[in-house]
């Protein structure tokens, strides 16, 4: 009977998938994958269709992550902060305009996590099975293309299947871009330009009076230029080197005219010469432009550019890494890219904000465990001047995982800031008696300038396929026994120093549910395992695990995130942060240090508070070689501090009122000095802006496109201004009041909270909860490019609105309240000057 045929789908990589009609309640399958009706075939269709109904699906704006904001369950998986796994849909109804017709079309994925399938108007696009790589699929060439009309792109999301131990969320939690060329264009990934130092480093004095190093520099230009076109055509490519401060053109060079097969494509390869290139370096990340063109019957019809830094790196199995001719001890940390509310979709200021807080505390490496990144977070560490390791995610001998490598390479190469490769991690490495062959042919095929690297010394099959070998968490007597067994070879503590604190803790409970309490001091873990990779010379660097806290592997409920990081999932700091600012950043005298901070630091780890007991003790961290104590204005002592160490004091009794430490010099100055006091009742809930902000590195302003965020603090006061350290309990809640933005979320960085990640209210840890606020308007582009978006957003105006006026935004100002405390607010300015935007604040805030 036609009244009870049903539609029936299943995930069309799966047997028997596909589309069609069934008999009533019939399928051969019995999975979350399959998904029918039970109505008249001819009155439904399949989410896959244009024609599905899909108007009371809730609207999101990517990058999404569908997952985190799910209820925490102790039957969940613990590795994925207990957040349980499920599938999801994505449907986007956009408008491809007329006079596209004729031109290459395609729509590219940054990353959607984990497994998908796309479909165009129910046509299927194909299948993509790794979530950390980039991929695009061409629409001009499907038969169901509306031109001058409505298309829909429809994305199934395998969320319950992922690779790591760690929160890997689901959803498009990366940037999409539909794109529209010439027939004749340069290939997706298609340039490659790695520029090669000719001779030896000279210094120079550069913009504002800095020294600058200057090298002679050839760089080999290729393009893959492909005809998407149904007939041969006949093309040439200029590459022209500008300098990217001033635009002033540096080289150029073109390939005369070569013919291109329909449906084909060629390479187009030029050196050019540049006699003294400023290179790229920590304190002078400088950078280029290459501008290639694409020229056919003499009218330019593709142009893209590519940035560049020139720099020589060079592992040595002796003394290590050496950048531009110069000793670079690489102390730099690991992390996995999850942030407090958004999960896995961090956003772009986000993402400035946590390599400013790098940098702030030492760091001049970054290692992407375990994954390629965003290409944004490439772009921000190649303005700020920190090198990075690139990680691939899966290794074995399966053809995906070497493709996926060289998918990573080939998409980075032409990034200045990355100075080594990796294969795997750990033991993701092992097992694999002769993948590290192919594994190195892929990587030397897109990219011979780099070396490569694994995180894991034990396979000595794949090790032969190494070029510098890594190290995870092991032991000073393991680097030297493997140093003498194998003395040619470069090696680099690629993971190591899994020290865990929780922020505002300074008593340690093992009794707590799950791995307990652990206090906030730990100088002593910190000290001895960076050292123990650091301290020797012939160690290239050291990767820490990790800069933040990260949702998953928490060891247990109630615990959803981890303990690992120098500051909490929210972003706040902790303990050991003030290390790491004292010890690789004052501590610090050569030249591989980023351009910031003090000369001397003073922190005291403690707080002085009745909950700590009637004596405890107290640890000062600073690089001064004498720290002295006082409490209430009394002396408690003076202390020698030693490299690596800080200022100690044994039960010291406790009496309300203040702890202050004061640092001196060798000739007894004091250089530097901090204070802890007990506060009084709670008053006042006031808020700040740590990003963006110029403290931070992140700017004065938000760029108004529609996307950046804001990341606010609210602090628990007493009436003298004093943070609480003791409010574990005042509810905040963040509202907007005016202006063009919303409340994404709040958090309080504590492992045990359980609050949803999108409520606007959070009960404060410690005196803080975080507040995080996008823009929604947009502003970006120019007003023509503005109105042609919003003929082809169909969905615009639903989360984020279009502006097609010449009005200015006007502020955010947002509100932080709590039940019996005085409120407070904070203007958040806009601006739709592209220079405010993240990528060129992080270029001009190399120093801050």
């Amino acid at each position: 009977m036609d009244s009870c045929k049903v539609w029936q789908w299943l995930d069309g990589r799966l047997a028997g998938g596909g589309c069609w009609i069934g008999e009533c309640y019939s399928s051969p399958f019995a999975n979350s994958t399959w998904v029918g009706g039970n109505k008249t075939a001819a009155a439904v269709f399949p989410p896959t269709t244009k024609a599905y109904n899909d108007s009371a699906w809730e609207v999101v704006d990517a990058p999404h992550d569908f997952l985190i904001n799910a209820t925490y369950s102790p039957d969940a998986p613990p590795d994925q902060a207990f957040i349980p796994r499920s599938n999801g849909w994505y449907r986007k109804h956009f408008n491809i305009p007329a006079g596209w017709k004729g031109r290459s079309i395609w729509v590219y994925f940054e990353g959607v996590f984990q497994q998908t399938v796309t479909y165009l108007n129910g046509y299927t696009l194909g299948g993509h099975a790794s979530g950390y790589t980039s991929y695009h699929y061409r629409l001009d060439n499907v038969s169901s293309i509306v031109y001058g009309g409505e298309n829909v792109l429809a994305i199934f999301v395998d969320g319950q299947v992922g690779t790591g131990w760690w929160y890997e969320g689901a959803g498009i939690y990366r940037h999409v871009q539909l794109v529209a060329a010439d027939m004749v264009h340069v290939d997706v990934d298609g340039l490659s330009a790695p520029p090669e130092v000719q001779d030896a480093v000279q210094q120079a004095v550069g913009a504002e009076g800095r020294a600058v190093k200057m090298a002679a520099v050839t760089i080999p230009a290729s393009a893959w230029v492909v005809n998407d076109g149904a007939a041969s055509t006949s093309a040439e490519v200029t590459f022209t080197l500008l300098d990217g401060t001033t635009g002033q053109q540096v080289a150029t060079a073109t390939v005369p005219a070569q013919g291109v097969g329909a449906g084909a494509g060629l390479f187009f390869n030029a050196t050019l010469a540049v006699g003294a290139a400023q290179l790229w370096e920590i304190t002078n990340p400088h950078l280029y432009t290459l501008a290639t063109v694409v020229t056919v019957g003499g009218a330019a019809v593709d142009a893209t550019n590519t940035t560049l830094g020139v720099r020589s790196i060079n592992y040595t199995a002796d003394a290590g890494y050496f950048m531009n001719g110069e000793h670079f001890k690489i102390r730099g940390f690991c992390d996995h890219n999850n942030f407090a509310v958004v999960g896995m979709a961090v956003p772009d200021r986000v993402k400035l904000f946590a390599a400013q807080t790098l940098r702030s505390i030492g760091g001049n490496g970054r290692r992407m465990s375990h994954n390629p990144p965003e290409p944004v977070m490439l772009d921000i560490y190649d303005r700020l001047g920190v090198v990075v390791m690139d990680e691939n995610r899966q290794f074995g001998n399966d053809p995906l995982f070497v493709m996926n490598m060289g998918a990573m390479v080939k998409r980075d190469r032409n990034h200045p800031s990355i100075v080594i490769w990796s294969y795997c991690n750990e033991n993701g490495c092992g097992g694999n008696a002769t993948a590290g062959a192919p594994f190195r042919d892929i990587t030397y095929l897109y990219d011979g300038t780099r070396p490569t690297l694994g995180n894991n010394e034990r396979n000595p099959n794949v090790n032969r396929y190494m070029d510098v070998q890594g190290f995870s968490h092991r032991t000073r007597e393991v680097f030297e026994q493997y140093h003498e067994q194998f003395p040619d070879k470069p090696t680099f503590a690629s993971e190591c120093c899994s020290c865990e604190s929780m922020r505002g803790e300074d008593v340690s409970n093992s009794s707590a549910g799950g791995p307990g309490v652990l206090e906030e001091f730990n100088a002593d873990c910190v000290a001895a395992q960076t050292n123990d990779s650091n301290g020797l010379p012939f160690m290239s660097g050291t990767m820490v695990w990790t800069l933040f806290d990260y949702f998953g592997e928490s060891h247990g409920w109630p615990h959803i995130t981890s303990m690992y990081g120098q500051l909490d999932v929210a972003g706040f700091r902790k303990a050991a942060s003030h290390w790491y600012e004292t010890w690789w950043l004052a501590g610090v005298s050569t030249p591989d240090k980023p351009p910031l901070g003090p000369k001397y630091t003073c922190h005291i780890v403690e707080h002085w508070t009745a909950v700590g007991g009637p004596s405890r003790t107290i640890h000062a961290y600073t690089n001064a070689p004498t720290v002295e104590l006082l409490v209430n204005g009394a002396s408690a002592g003076n202390r020698t501090v030693a490299s690596l160490k800080y200022g100690e004091w044994d039960s010291v009794a406790y009496a309300a009122g203040n702890l202050e430490a004061r640092a001196y010099d060798s000739a007894g100055n004091t250089v530097a000095t901090c204070t802890v006091v007990t506060g009084g009742a709670p008053v006042a809930v006031v808020l700040k802006v740590d990003a963006p902000s110029t403290v931070s590195g992140t700017g004065g302003v938000l760029y108004a496109d529609g996307q950046d965020v804001a990341l606010l603090r609210a602090e628990i006061q007493d009436k003298d201004g004093n943070v609480l350290n003791t409010a574990n309990e005042q509810v905040v809640t963040f509202t907007v009041r005016s202006g063009p933005g919303r409340v994404l979320g709040a958090h309080n960085g504590d492992q045990r909270d359980h609050t949803p990640n999108f409520s606007p209210s959070c009960v404060a840890a410690h005196g803080l909860v975080r507040g995080v606020v996008q823009v929604t308007e947009y502003y970006a582009g120019s007003l023509s490019e503005r109105q042609q978006l919003t003929e082809i957003d169909v969905d615009s105006g639903r989360v984020t609105k279009i502006i097609t006026t010449d009005a200015q935004p006007q502020p955010i100002v947002v509100e932080a309240s709590s039940p019996g405390l005085t409120s407070s607010t904070v203007t958040i300015n806009l601006s739709t000057d592209p220079k405010d935007s993240v990528l060129q604040t992080a270029e001009r805030s190399v120093r801050f």
